[in-house]
């Protein structure tokens, strides 16, 4: 039997079935999870440069904030802006667990760290001028052999 109700007269709520609530419980659970670790895997970022002090760390710090602009610039730019500074100064951004590792610099036969543009445009020519698939084991070498023959040398850097 039907049951008829009454122009205006509020139907009772009909409560889900306990299987659709659990089911939508499970996909809100899982959904706060994989946002959960996708921030998770995001490595914490350290300023690096070989011989540099804290103090040297800071005095550019403060240096390169106000050259940013950081209160007169959206965030995204300003902190772009504040990254090229730290730059050009030679420090690196680099994950926290590699901060320690050893790092290698190019240095001209005369034992003079390498200019950047100018060893730029060397390394690209070398990458071009191999004939070396980019993701064979021999590329590096053949890339390596070609700055070597350029009279560049490859070095650990001191900390």
């Amino acid at each position: 039997m039907r049951r008829k109700w009454a122009a205006g007269a509020v139907r009772p709520e009909v409560p889900c079935a306990p299987g659709k609530v659990l089911i939508f419980g499970f996909l809100q659970v899982v959904g706060v999870a994989l946002i959960t670790l996708a921030c998770a895997h995001e490595p914490e970022m350290v300023w690096v440069k070989p011989g540099a002090t804290d103090a040297d760390f800071d005095q550019m710090r403060a240096r390169c904030l106000s050259q940013a602009g950081i209160a007169d610039l959206p965030p995204s730019t300003a902190m772009a802006h504040f990254g090229a500074c730290m730059e050009s100064d030679g420090w690196m951004r680099v994950p926290k667990e590699k901060a320690n590792e050893p790092r290698f610099i190019w240095l001209k036969s005369d034992g003079t760290p390498a200019p950047s543009t100018e060893l730029e445009a060397a390394k690209a020519e070398c990458r071009t001028s191999t004939s070396d698939d980019p993701n064979s084991p021999r590329y590096p070498v053949r890339v390596l052999q070609c700055m070597q023959s350029k009279g560049y040398r490859l070095v650990e850097e001191d900390k």
